[in-house]
C-alpha cells in the first residue's frame, strides 16, 4: 500500500512529481550561468578576460566573478534566473534531507545543515558581486567552496545503496571537484595562469549542478508525488487527510510524518545511513576500464620512444650505427611460435609479468648512458608486443573491439599528453624532471593499474560465451586471410604512429607560413586539440553506430572515403590540407576495431606469423618514412627521398627596445637531442635567451618523422619566449637533383618600421658538389631581388671562407649581394651569417655544451635610422674593430660567458675560437619602436 496526501475537493486534484524539482533546478541553474557567459562573452568579451594582471590576449577566458557581476545586462540576467531557482535549491535540500532522515544518525542533519548554509552563501556572491565588496564576495565563495566537501561527501553516504545509478553518478561527479579543492589548498597562486584558472572555476560550477542534478534519480527511486486540491473554506466542512490506495502515489507523505508505532518491522528496523566503503566494489567495472586505457597509453608511450632512443646512435654517428637493429624488437610475437611461452602468456600470470617487465622502458628515464636506455626501451618493446598480441585476439574475454577502443583511446592520451607537455610525452624515458619529464608518477600510476588488472576478478559467463562464439566463428574459416590482415593490421598502426602520435603533425604538413601577418594554416599550439577531437570522434563511431552502421565503416565507399581525404591532405596545403587530415584521422581511429577483429579471425590459425607480419609491415615502412628524408650518406636514400613539410615558427618579443638594435643567431641543433640523448628544448632555450637572439634559424628541427618521435622542438621557445606575427614567409624546395632535401625559408620582418628580409637555409653536403652549386645560385637569386631591403642570412653552407666558384661562398655573397659578418673568420665550414644594410656591432661563436654537435653563432646589428641607409659600407668601415667598453651596455653580451673548458661559462657554454667577443664600431642610432622575435625552422 502507498500513501498520499489527498485534499478533499470536488475538482479533480493537481499531482506534482518532486523529481521535477530537481530537474527545474538543473535547467534553471544552468540557464543562468549559460546566459550570463554567452552575453558577456558577446558584448564584453576584452573586458571580462581582463584581470589585475594581464588581458587579452595573454588572458582569453572569463572567470565566474567576472562573468556574473560585472557588467549590464548579463549581471541583472544572472540575478534574476538565480532568484527563480531558489525555490527548487531549497526545495532540493530539504526532499533529500527527508528520504534520508534517521532516528539513529546525526549525518543527515549535518548534510541539510551544509546544504543550507551552502545555498545561503551562493546566494551571498551571486548578490555581492566582487566590484560591490571584492572581500565580502571572495569569503562567501570560499564559504561556498568548502561546504561543497561535506555536501557531496554526506549526499554520497546518504544515498540508499539500492540506488545503484545515483550512487555511481554522484561519486564520479564528485571526484573532479574534490581534486579541485585539493588544487587551490595546494596551489594558491599561479602567476599568468588566471585563463587557466577559470576553467577550473567553470568546471567547478559545471560539475555542482550536474552533482545536484543526481538528485532526480533519487526522487524518481522514491516515487514521490504531491497531489493538491483548493481548500474549502465552509466553516462547516474542514480539510481532511486520508490514506489511499493508487498505483502512482508514494511510499511516503512529503507533509505528514507516519508515527513509529505504525511503521512495518521491515521499515523500523533500516538501518540508518552511515560511513562504509563497501559501495566502491560496485565501480570496478569503471576502475578497471581506467585502468586498460592507462596501460593503454604506456603501450604507445613505450612503443613511440622507441625510435628516437635509437636514432640518436644515427645522429651522433651520421651512419648506419647499428643501433637500428632494435626496431626488430618490435617483431617479438614470433616468439609466441614456441608453445610453452605462448600458454603462459595467456594466463593471468603471464599478462601481469609481462606488463612490469615492459615497465623497464618507463623506468630508462633514469639511466644516463643512451646505449643501456636503448637497452632497457628494447626488451620493454620485445615484452609489450608479446603481450599485445595476446590480448587482442581476446584472451581477457572481453571482445576484441574492446581492445581496438582501447588502443585508440590510449593514442589520443598519448597524443594528449604531449599537446601539453610541449611535444614531449611526459613518461618517455628520453625525457626527464629537467626535460619537463614526469617519470615518477607516470610509473606509480602503470603501477597502481597493473595491481588492479592483476586483482581483477575473471570475466563474466557472457564474455565467455563471445569469446567461445568467436572462435567458433574462427574454425569455420570465417575473417580475412592472415597475410591481409596482417597488412591491414600493419599498415593501420603505421599510420596512427606517423601521423597521429602528436597534435601537431597534421599541422605540420600542411603549413606553409604567414602572408600580411597572418598564419596561412592553422597553428599547432592553437589547433593541435581540433585533431584530438577528430580522432575522438572518429574512435566514437564504432562505439555508438548499430549494426548497419558496423557494416558501412567496412564498405568500400568508407575506404574510398580514407583514400580521399589522404590525397587532400598530401595534395594541398594550408586549410584544405588540414581538413583533409583530419577526416583521415576520423577514418583511420574508426576502423581500428575491424582491423584489429579482423587480424584477431586470421590469427586463429597462426597467431605468431599473423603479428609477426604485422609488425614487420609497419616496420618496414617505418624505415620507408624515414629515407623519404635520408641524408646522403644513408643507402638508397635517393630512391626514396620526397619533399616533405616545413614548419616555421611566430617571432619573440623584443631584448633592447630602446637602441635599434635587432641580434641575429644560427644554430644547428642536431634534432633537439642532447649529449646524453635527451630532450634540448629548455637548454637551447636558456642560451638564446641569454645572448638576447631577436632573430634565431634554426636547423635541423623538422621532426615529424617517427624517429625523432612526431616532435615540435619550436613549443618551449614560443610558449615561454613570447611572439607577434610575421609580415610574411615564403618556403621555398632549393635545387636538389642529386642529394639529400634542402629547404630554406625567406621572412620579412617588421623591424622598427623597417622591412628587413631573412633568409635561413640548409644546404646539401659535400658529396654532391651541383647541389650545392645550385642552392647557392638560387639562395643568392632571392636575396638579390630583394635589394636594398636590410637582409640576414642565416645558414648552414658547408664551404670554406672565401672559397670561389662552384662553391657556394662566393657566388652567395657575390651574387646575392651580402656582406659576411666576419671576413678574418677562416675557422668556418657549415655555419654561416651574411648581412647587408644593417651596421654590426658584435659578432659570437658560442660553444656547443651539451645541448648539440654544433656552435651557437650569434651577430648583433643596428638598424639604420628609419628612411636612411648605410652611409659607409667599405671593407674599411665594417671591419674597424673595438672594445666593449667603447660602446653603451645594451650592446654588450653576457658577461658570464667568458670562460674556456676548464673554468667559466654558463651551463657548458663558452666563448671560444675568439675565445671573446668581436666588437665593431659602427654609425648608431636611437629610436624607440617594437621589433620583433622570429625563430625560423628547418
Amino acid at each position: 500500500m502507498s500513501t498520499a496526501v489527498v485534499m478533499k475537493d470536488r475538482r479533480q486534484p493537481w499531482v506534482l512529481d518532486v523529481s521535477l524539482v530537481a530537474r527545474a533546478h538543473t535547467i534553471l541553474a544552468s540557464a543562468a550561468f549559460a546566459t550570463a557567459l554567452f552575453f558577456a562573452l558577446l558584448l564584453h568579451y576584452k573586458k571580462v578576460v581582463k584581470n589585475g594582471i594581464a588581458g587579452y590576449p595573454e588572458e582569453w577566458w572569463p572567470s565566474v566573478s567576472a562573468t556574473i557581476g560585472d557588467w549590464y545586462p548579463e549581471r541583472n540576467l544572472f540575478q534574476i534566473l538565480i532568484a527563480v531557482t531558489s525555490g527548487p535549491r531549497f526545495a532540493l535540500v530539504i526532499i533529500q534531507y527527508y528520504l534520508a532522515q534517521s532516528a539513529t544518525s546525526i549525518l543527515p542533519s549535518l548534510v541539510l545543515a551544509s546544504g543550507l548554509v551552502r545555498t545561503l552563501s551562493c546566494g551571498g556572491w551571486v548578490y555581492i558581486t566582487s566590484s560591490d565588496d571584492h572581500d565580502v564576495h571572495d569569503v562567501l565563495m570560499i564559504t561556498y567552496i568548502v561546504l561543497n566537501i561535506p555536501w557531496m561527501i554526506g549526499t554520497i553516504y546518504c544515498t540508499p545503496k539500492e540506488n545503484v545509478a545515483a550512487l555511481r553518478r554522484r561519486f564520479f561527479g564528485s571526484i573532479v571537484p574534490l581534486i579541485y579543492f585539493f588544487i587551490q589548498h595546494k596551489v594558491h597562486e599561479i602567476p599568468g595562469a588566471y585563463t587557466h584558472y577559470s576553467f577550473f572555476e567553470w568546471g567547478l560550477i559545471v560539475f555542482d549542478v550536474a552533482f545536484d542534478s543526481v538528485a532526480e534519480l533519487d526522487f524518481k527511486a522514491a516515487d514521490i508525488k504531491i497531489t493538491l486540491g483548493p481548500l474549502d473554506f465552509d466553516p462547516s466542512e474542514k480539510a481532511q487527510l486520508q490514506t489511499t490506495s493508487s498505483d502512482i502515489s508514494t511510499a511516503a507523505a512529503v507533509t505528514a510524518q507516519p508515527d513509529a508505532k505504525d511503521e512495518s518491522p521491515s521499515q523500523a528496523a533500516q538501518p540508518a545511513p552511515r560511513l562504509n566503503l563497501r559501495f566502491l566494489s560496485e565501480y570496478r567495472p569503471a576502475v578497471s576500464f581506467c585502468a586498460d586505457v592507462y596501460l593503454s597509453y604506456i603501450f604507445w608511450s613505450i612503443f613511440t620512444s622507441l625510435v628516437p632512443t635509437l636514432f640518436f646512435f644515427s645522429v651522433w654517428e651520421l651512419a648506419i650505427a647499428g643501433s637500428e637493429a632494435a626496431l626488430l624488437s618490435t617483431l617479438s610475437p614470433i616468439l609466441l611460435a614456441v608453445t610453452p611461452l605462448h600458454t603462459w602468456c595467456r594466463t593471468r600470470a603471464g599478462q601481469t609479468t609481462l606488463w612490469a617487465l615492459s615497465f623497464l622502458g618507463l623506468a630508462a628515464y633514469a639511466v644516463d648512458d643512451p646505449m643501456q636506455r636503448l637497452l632497457l626501451v628494447a626488451f620493454a618493446v620485445i615484452c609489450l608486443n608479446i603481450r599485445q598480441a595476446v590480448s587482442w585476439t581476446d584472451i581477457e574475454g572481453t571482445g576484441v573491439a574492446y581492445q581496438g577502443i582501447l588502443m585508440g583511446l590510449g593514442l589520443i592520451i598519448s597524443s594528449l599528453s604531449k599537446h601539453a607537455n610541449h611535444s614531449n610525452n611526459p613518461v618517455w624515458p628520453q625525457v626527464n624532471e629537467d626535460s619537463g619529464g614526469y617519470n615518477k608518477t607516470g610509473i606509480a600510476l602503470a603501477c597502481l593499474a597493473l595491481y588492479e588488472f592483476h586483482t581483477r576478478p575473471a570475466q563474466g559467463p557472457v564474455a565467455t560465451k563471445k569469446a567461445a562464439k568467436a572462435s567458433q566463428l574462427a574454425s569455420e574459416g570465417s575473417g580475412p586471410h592472415w597475410l591481409a590482415a596482417a597488412a591491414a593490421l600493419g599498415g593501420l598502426i603505421f599510420s596512427l604512429h606517423t601521423l597521429l602520435s602528436d597534435s601537431g603533425t597534421l599541422i605540420a604538413w600542411s603549413w606553409t607560413g604567414y602572408a600580411d601577418r597572418k598564419p596561412l594554416g592553422p597553428l599547432p599550439h592553437l589547433h593541435g586539440s581540433v585533431t584530438l577531437v577528430a580522432q575522438a570522434l572518429g574512435l566514437l563511431i564504432p562505439i555508438i553506430s548499430p549494426t548497419w552502421g558496423q557494416r558501412i565503416l567496412v564498405h568500400p565507399i568508407w575506404f574510398a572515403y580514407g583514400c580521399a581525404n589522404a590525397f587532400i591532405m598530401y595534395q594541398y596545403r594550408n586549410w584544405l590540407g588540414y581538413i583533409g587530415g583530419l577526416n583521415l584521422a576520423v577514418f583511420l581511429m574508426s576502423i581500428i576495431p575491424h582491423v584489429l577483429q579482423g587480424a584477431a579471425l586470421a590469427s586463429k590459425k597462426g597467431m605468431p606469423k599473423t603479428y609477426f607480419t604485422a609488425w614487420l609491415v609497419a616496420c618496414l615502412l617505418d624505415l620507408a618514412g624515414v629515407w623519404t628524408v635520408a641524408y646522403a650518406f644513408v643507402p638508397g636514400g635517393v630512391y626514396l627521398r620526397e619533399r616533405t613539410d616545413i614548419m616555421p615558427n611566430r617571432p619573440p618579443v623584443p631584448y633592447s627596445p630602446g637602441p635599434r638594435i635587432i641580434t641575429a643567431g644560427i644554430w644547428t641543433i642536431h634534432f633537439g637531442i642532447d649529449n646524453q640523448g635527451r630532450d634540448s628544448q629548455r637548454k637551447v632555450r636558456d642560451l638564446v635567451h641569454d645572448m638576447k637572439v631577436d632573430v634565431l634559424g634554426l636547423l635541423e628541427t623538422d621532426l615529424h618523422r617517427i624517429v625523432y618521435g612526431n616532435r615540435d622542438l619550436t613549443r618551449v621557445l614560443i610558449e615561454e619566449l613570447g611572439y607577434y606575427p610575421i609580415i610574411n614567409t615564403t618556403h621555398h624546395l632549393l635545387p636538389s637533383p642529386g642529394g639529400e632535401l634542402a629547404p630554406a625559408i625567406e621572412a620579412y620582418l617588421d623591424v622598427y618600421g623597417t622591412e628587413v628580409q631573412v633568409v635561413v637555409a640548409h644546404n646539401g653536403q659535400e658529396e654532391d658538389p651541383l647541389d650545392r652549386e645550385l642552392q647557392a645560385r638560387e639562395l643568392a637569386r632571392i636575396m638579390a631581388k630583394a635589394y636594398p631591403t636590410p637582409t640576414i642570412f642565416l645558414g648552414y653552407v658547408v664551404t670554406e671562407p672565401h672559397a670561389a666558384q662552384p662553391a657556394p661562398y662566393e657566388i652567395m655573397v657575390n651574387d646575392g649581394r651580402v656582406f659576411d659578418v666576419d671576413e678574418e673568420d677562416n675557422d668556418r665550414w657549415c655555419e654561416y651569417i651574411f648581412y647587408r644594410g644593417l651596421y654590426r656591432t658584435s659578432y659570437a661563436r658560442i660553444s656547443r655544451g651539451v645541448v648539440t654537435d654544433t656552435e651557437l653563432q650569434v651577430a648583433q646589428f643596428v638598424l639604420p635610422r628609419h628612411g636612411h641607409g648605410v652611409t659607409d659600407d667599405s671593407f674599411s668601415a665594417r671591419m674597424l674593430r673595438s672594445f666593449k667598453e667603447d660602446l653603451p651596455e645594451e650592446h654588450w653580451l653576457p658577461m658570464e660567458y667568458y670562460g674556456d673548458l676548464k673554468e667559466g661559462g654558463k651551463n657548458g657554454h663558452f666563448y671560444h675560437v675568439f675565445n671573446t667577443v668581436c666588437w665593431h664600431n659602427a654609425v648608431m642610432r636611437s629610436g624607440f619602436a617594437n621589433t620583433l622575435f622570429l625563430a625560423v625552422v628547418l
